[in-house]
């Protein structure tokens, strides 16, 4: 995996569409043999500094259209905190 790119992650071996099965986020490191990632949905809201579950053991790139759409995604969200001036200094990356 390579830091800066979008990866999806599932419990599934064939990537099912279910929101259930995936977490897609920006990979940052691995950290104590866990990937985390720089920030992540996949979970009821945008997540930081997000540790992937060891349950999640399949992994792949995005594809440019999955990218694309997590980082509208990501932009929209955070532009709804501060919108509503929910944004918090603790949830920027690091």
């Amino acid at each position: 995996m390579k830091t800066g790119k979008v990866y999806v992650f599932s419990t599934e071996k064939d990537f099912k569409e279910d929101e259930r099965y995936l977490i897609i986020g920006i990979f940052d490191r691995m950290e104590d043999g866990q990937v985390k990632l720089e920030a992540a949905w996949g979970t009821d809201s945008l997540q930081y500094n997000y540790r992937v579950p060891e349950k999640y053991v399949f992994y792949r790139q995005a594809t440019p259209e999955e990218s694309e759409d997590f980082y509208y995604s990501y932009g929209s969200y955070e532009g709804m905190l501060r919108a509503w001036g929910c944004f918090r200094k603790d949830r920027l990356p690091s």
